[in-house]
């Protein structure tokens, strides 16, 4: 396990345990939940409509049958409570994966901006670390386990 200098036995997931932590609470209220449950909703009626072909139809009354049958499959009730679950344990259980798979929010962007915006200051002392080993033998044996071996060339 990789572990942060300072923080022995402790991983270090810093900016993305904040990211994550974020997105659970921005589902806190239960408007907040059903506002994401009826923008899953919507997704899936697009995507129904989208894939609708009406092309055959040659009188109105043909038209309306063919329109009524493609869209008798489309339970919205049953896809929004099966979004509300989902989130419901995703809540629960601390799933991120889960719930992004029904989470549509632009919003999410200017969290991970504002979370992983450190992602440089990381970068920076990772360099720093694995410029010394000896400060932190364990992270640089375990990158190395893990990464390639990198070659310098000489190309110009």
């Amino acid at each position: 396990m990789v572990t942060r200098v300072g923080h022995v036995g402790k991983p270090y997931f810093g900016p993305i345990s904040k990211l994550r932590a974020a997105i659970f609470a921005t589902l806190q209220s239960p408007a907040a939940a059903a506002e994401v449950v009826v923008r899953f909703c919507r997704r899936r009626i697009d995507r129904t409509l989208k894939r609708i072909n009406l092309s055959g139809p040659k009188s109105v009354g043909e038209l309306i049958a063919e329109y009524s049958a493609q869209t008798a499959s489309l339970d919205v009730a049953g896809l929004a409570a099966g979004a509300t679950q989902k989130i419901q344990d995703a809540l629960a259980c601390g799933v991120l994966r889960s719930l992004l798979t029904i989470y549509d929010n632009k919003g999410l962007l200017a969290l991970a901006a504002q979370h992983l915006k450190q992602a440089r200051l990381l970068e920076a002392w990772l360099t720093r670390i694995l410029r010394d080993e000896a400060r932190a033998p364990e992270l640089a044996a375990a990158l190395k386990a893990v990464l390639p071996a990198v070659q310098a060339t000489n190309d110009r």
